[in-house]
């Protein structure tokens, strides 16, 4: 029986992730930094010519396996050509292009190391052995950057991420890592610029990034799945087994249900990650022990939600919402074959 990503586990640390270049946004890791852009003042005459538009991808109008035969791979990471991601059971740092082929290994994590990679400008980090570790996302050897338990994801100011001493930051590519505070909450499920925001014990709370006394902003008497915010409002998976979908004002305030708790003949629904774009709230989910799940969308100002994929084989996990398309994991609990897959989805015209 093999073990599950740790983003199903409800009370571990979230998976905190940042979603990449597109319509995606909201802050939790694994976190995808936006790919390099020319300066503001450069000019298709100055750069000699106009860099040549990307091919389009083949269209996935139903799920589209882009890397088969990998070993537990935790949350994305994207630039504008590949998605990245590290293999829980052998360690392995993996990029496939977007429009799928042949999956290539970047560098060997080590040992202890599992969960998510973060991009930060030209470099992938993790976390391994309490340490956090950074390799070029082009490959190479990878190199210790500092302690660290648990990488929060990439904001507009830096990389932050947790250590035993405190909240830290890397304020950008190449610099000196930052102590931003010694008070640090014994999770995070999500974060933006100013504050860190986390659920413990059927309670909702808030922290300032810079340190400070942690603010409760809601009492829900529910367990607390993941978590993801936005400009104004934080939005997570509530319930036993977190299978219901709700919002609430950053400031506090009434809570909403935005999906309810969905009753099933074969056994429950277990929410594997949650992802955010302008408009609506995406989530993966398992069903029960059929062993194969969905992915579900809703309005973030509320509506019915709407299946985007049934019957995913094996059940999907980590997922990201780039650029009109939702990137996902399917992981087992048992050893098949073709092993766990990185997959895709195109969205609807009507979604982009």
């Amino acid at each position: 029986m093999r073990l599950l990503h740790p983003a199903v586990l409800l009370t571990c640390l979230a998976a905190c992730r940042a979603t990449g270049p597109g319509k995606s946004e909201g802050s939790a890791a694994p976190s995808a930094a936006s790919p390099p852009t020319a300066s503001a003042g450069a000019s298709a005459a100055a750069l000699g010519s106009a860099t040549p538009a990307r091919p389009p991808c083949p269209a996935a109008k139903e799920p589209l396996v882009l890397a088969a035969k990998q070993k537990n791979p935790g949350g994305l990471a994207f630039d504008a050509d590949y998605v990245y991601w590290l293999n829980g059971f052998d360690g392995t740092v993996m990029r496939v292009s977007r429009c799928g082929g042949r999956p290539q290994q970047l560098a060997r994590a080590g040992p202890a190391a599992g969960g998510a990679v973060t991009l930060f400008g030209e470099d992938l980090y993790w976390i391994a052995e309490r340490s956090l570790f950074k390799v070029a996302k082009s490959g190479g050897t990878p190199v210790k950057v500092g302690l660290g338990r648990a990488v929060v994801g990439v904001e507009s100011d830096g990389m932050s991420w947790i250590d035993d001493a405190g909240s830290m930051k890397l304020p950008a590519p190449g610099a000196a890592p930052v102590l931003l505070t010694k008070d640090i909450p014994s999770r995070v499920g999500a974060f933006d610029r100013d504050s860190f925001y986390w659920g413990s014990d059927g309670l909702l709370w808030k922290m300032p990034r810079s340190g400070g006394k942690a603010l409760e902003l809601l009492n829900t008497r529910q367990a607390v799945g993941q978590m993801r915010v936005d400009a104004d409002n934080l939005y997570w998976a509530a319930g036993q087994l977190a299978g219901e979908i709700m919002k609430l004002p950053k400031s506090g305030g009434e809570p909403i249900v935005l999906a309810p708790h969905q009753a099933l003949t074969n056994g429950f629904i277990m929410v594997g990650d949650l992802a955010l774009d302008a408009d609506d709230v995406y989530w993966s989910e398992l069903e029960g022990s059929a062993r194969v799940g969905r992915l579900q969308r809703v309005p973030k100002a509320g509506g019915g939600a709407i299946t985007l994929a049934s019957h995913v084989p094996y059940g999907p996990m980590s997922i990201a919402v780039v650029e009109g398309s939702v990137y996902f994991t399917a992981v087992s609990d048992t050893a098949l074959p073709d092993g766990d897959k990185i997959m895709k989805l195109d969205l609807p015209a009507s979604t982009k």
